[in-house]
């Protein structure tokens, strides 16, 4: 398992919109918590091991993540390359995320922000290469800052992402009984097109 600092990439983005329910037709990606959810997720599809972590600070303070509807919850939305099916991947506590994903390209176009306020929409250029030689895959740190008046002026102000795996990666391993020497890093990678050096 390799891990160390890489260059952190930051970038502004457009206002978010009012948060809109995901449609049923959406295939959920649920949080993995425990060796034997992983177990079951595993029987059902042979994929890989996929996690990382989340931070959202709003309004310069960092918002405690949950998995309730009444709490602060982040979802992504995901489409995997060739596929038009949308795919919502859920966060969990404290902004730790496991899943399950087939080896693919995976693009995130827009980010889910629940709250005790108003839920809205965030524009993302994220995208997430998922290796087929790997059998567990670390991600990195997804920092998202977030500003505005509640509601439809709530919007993305700047997102970074950070190799912080030295710290992570034996948290989840961990708990969920994985081998740190399985860990590959394949760290989510922001749009070239509005990527600025953070300095």
């Amino acid at each position: 398992m390799n891990s160390g600092s890489v260059t952190k990439y930051v970038f502004g983005l457009v206002a978010a919109v009012l948060f809109i329910p995901s449609p049923a037709i959406s295939g959920a990606v649920r949080h993995i918590d425990s060796p034997e959810k992983l177990a079951q997720a595993l029987d059902k599809m042979n994929g890989v091991v996929v996690f990382g972590r989340v931070r959202w600070i709003q309004d310069g303070e960092e918002l405690r993540l949950g998995k309730s509807m009444f709490g602060n919850v982040i979802e992504f939305q995901m489409y995997r390359a060739g596929s038009k099916k949308r795919m919502i991947a859920k966060v969990g506590p404290n902004g730790y995320f496991t899943w399950v994903l087939r080896p693919g390209h995976y693009r995130v176009p827009v980010i889910n922000f629940m709250s005790k306020s108003k839920p809205f929409l965030g524009q993302a250029f994220l995208h997430l290469v998922v290796p087929d030689h790997q059998e567990v895959t670390y991600t990195g740190t997804l920092k998202i800052k977030t500003g505005g008046k509640a509601g439809r002026n709530r919007r993305i102000e700047e997102y970074s992402v950070s190799d912080d795996c030295a710290a992570d990666c034996p948290i989840v391993t961990g708990k969920l009984s994985l081998s740190d020497e399985l860990v590959g890093v394949s760290l989510l990678q922001l749009d070239q097109r509005v990527l600025a050096p953070h300095h």
